[in-house]
């Protein structure tokens, strides 16, 4: 599995994990938005599928937007990452799910309204790289450190933006939401708890 310190492997599977597409246009462009449950979207999974969407829908690879929800429990991807070995053929699969997640995103369009929100949302996130009195900065917090800790090594954004879109009956038909959290409650491999 992807986003760890050190290798862990699965031993089963107890959620499944989704690759979730959006599609919006005005006729003649489109803006894809496929949002997948792993850990990270490298180039060797973007960049096929988007090639691959463009032969079968026409639609060019500068308006297919892919990223990852940031989830430490999937499989990993990047076949650069030696100490996280990845499935090729899961890789494969991945493509062409993605590919098939947009085909039906776009034979389900349908004719609505955009709406914005934003609002501010704090306490539930930090930032996890902290400065310390020399200037230099540490990931994570230790109790050896904790008194050279002069705070966050920079600022925090605690801004939470949401696009709904409603059909021509007023029906909430579809919702992103965009916020920069880092959203791991996961044991880490150093025996900490969530």
């Amino acid at each position: 599995m992807a986003g760890s310190f050190g290798a862990r492997k699965a031993v089963g599977v107890r959620d499944d994990s989704f690759a979730r597409a959006f599609v919006m246009g005005n006729g003649s462009n489109s803006l894809v938005i496929v949002s997948c449950d792993l850990a990270v979207i490298s180039a060797e999974i973007s960049t096929p599928a988007k090639m691959l969407v463009m032969e079968q829908h026409g639609i060019p690879p500068d308006q297919i937007c892919l990223c990852a929800t940031h989830t430490h429990t999937a499989p990993e991807i990047r076949s650069a990452n030696t100490s996280h070995p990845h499935d090729p053929a899961y890789n494969a699969r991945l493509i062409s799910v993605i590919a098939d997640v947009i085909s039906k995103a776009l034979a389900n369009r349908f004719e609505a309204r955009m709406h914005y929100g934003r609002t501010e949302v704090e306490g539930l996130s930090f930032n996890r790289i902290y400065r310390l009195k020399n200037g230099s900065e540490i990931f994570g917090r230790s109790k050896a450190l904790e008194d050279a800790i002069v705070g966050s090594a920079g600022p925090l954004d605690t801004s939470l933006q949401t696009v709904c879109f409603r059909d021509r009956a007023g029906h909430m038909r579809a919702v992103m939401v965009n916020f920069a959290c880092h959203p791991d409650t996961h044991p880490d491999d150093r025996g900490a708890k969530p």
